[in-house]
């Protein structure tokens, strides 16, 4: 009876105490993976978040690269002495083009369309003309061409060369304007700029020159300086931990390259042969991309 009681004997206070003890230890142990899981993840959504911002970024703007439009992907500059040869060679009268330049468009092609200016006076400045634009209102006097502007400022003012601005600060800014394209002069501050990416250190555009086979920090000693051939962007970013992040992307316009140069001179000798070819020269006034107003 003694040993029947005996076995039948429960756990004493230490042992239930010492049970309690390990299995705090295992809750806690259990407690901190799933804290340090969870903080992991936010961590990493917020980095993911914020990366992604940096690569919309970069696409908006290829987006805008890729559609790049110029006659001058096609046809070389109109050149006025050039025409007047020409003519000369081929005994028929000179007529002077009409075109006027202006801000915008700064001269003709030979096929009289008015070429786009290409501007890129900062490092961190590219204005250019693209066919990227998608109108967003219905019957809006709008087409598929726009001027772009992507540039940095400082929250509501644009960034001057010869401010100081604390690190990553700046934020990537595109200025669009997709009406009245036609004018002469630029109107961006009348535009609302879209924010495409905050706590920028510095944005810097690169232009391939052909000669030297290497990217230029200036788009005038690049060897087509009329045009966008190739571009190397280059963002330095300060991500939420502080650190420097700093991303590059190079980018070509999707227009086919043509040795227009070439072009001219088989253009050349085939009037030689041809007296009844006509020669170049522009038309006059500004002739829009061809069509203008499709989607």
């Amino acid at each position: 009876m003694k040993n029947l009681l005996k076995s039948q004997r429960g756990f004493t206070l230490i042992e239930v105490l010492i049970a309690i003890t390990i299995l705090a230890f295992l809750m806690v142990g259990i407690y901190t993976i799933v804290s340090n899981s969870i903080e992991t993840k936010d961590r990493v959504l917020k980095e993911d978040k914020s990366f992604v911002q940096v690569m919309r970024a970069l696409d908006r703007l290829q987006s805008d690269l890729a559609q790049a439009w110029s006659p001058l992907y096609a046809h070389a500059k109109y050149n006025a002495t050039i025409a007047r040869e020409q003519a000369q060679q081929e005994q028929r009268e000179f007529v002077p083009s009409k075109f006027k330049a202006n801000e915008r468009f700064p001269f003709e092609s030979v096929t009289g369309r008015a070429a786009p200016a290409v501007i890129s006076e900062e490092k961190s400045e590219l204005i250019f003309f693209t066919a990227a634009n998608r109108r967003k209102l219905q019957d809006s006097k709008q087409s598929r061409y726009a001027w772009v502007k992507h540039s940095l400022r400082k929250k509501d003012k644009v960034v001057t060369s010869e401010e100081t601005i604390p690190e990553g600060e700046y934020e990537w800014i595109r200025t669009i304007q997709n009406t009245d394209l036609w004018e002469d002069q630029f109107n961006f501050d009348e535009s609302a700029p879209q924010v495409l990416l905050r706590s920028v250190k510095a944005l810097e555009f690169f232009f391939w020159d052909q000669r030297s086979e290497k990217f230029v920090d200036r788009l005038n000693d690049s060897s087509e300086k009329d045009i966008l051939k190739i571009v190397k962007a280059k963002v330095t970013w300060i991500d939420s931990d502080g650190q420097e992040q700093v991303f590059e992307r190079i980018i070509r316009p999707l227009w086919p390259k043509f040795d227009t140069k070439k072009d001219e001179e088989e253009k050349q000798i085939f009037r030689k042969t041809n007296t009844s070819g006509s020669g170049g020269g522009g038309t006059g006034g500004i002739i829009p991309p061809p069509d203008e107003g499709d989607e």
